[in-house]
């Protein structure tokens, strides 16, 4: 059985095009080792950023979500330039408590 994996990348100030491609690479990486990526932490939902959504924080919107993807994981991708996105931050800080394998890009 293959262990799941849920990439974590700075979003802050990228383009969507920016990330969806460094998170394709992240997944071809970790399938080619045996890794079972299922977990997409790229979230589309324009929606929150209307009024009528009653979200304030959309950012912590979209790191619950993170994290609760999280917790079907076995391991957690970190992809360089994590220690500078706050997002991340608390991704790893959870991931390093919560027991899960901690990887890096290279």
């Amino acid at each position: 059985m293959s262990k799941t994996v849920m990439i974590s990348l700075p979003m802050a100030g990228r383009t969507d095009e920016e990330i969806k491609a460094d998170f394709a690479r992240a997944s071809e990486y970790l399938k080619a080792h045996g890794f079972e990526v299922v977990m997409n932490s790229i979230f589309d939902a324009d929606w929150i950023y209307r009024e009528e959504s009653g979200i304030r924080q959309p950012g912590l919107w979209y790191l619950g979500n993170a994290l609760i993807k999280m917790s079907f994981c076995d391991a957690v991708y970190f992809m360089n330039g994590w220690e500078n996105a706050r997002g991340c931050q608390i991704e790893h800080s959870a991931a390093e408590k919560y027991g899960l394998e901690l990887i890096y890009e290279a």
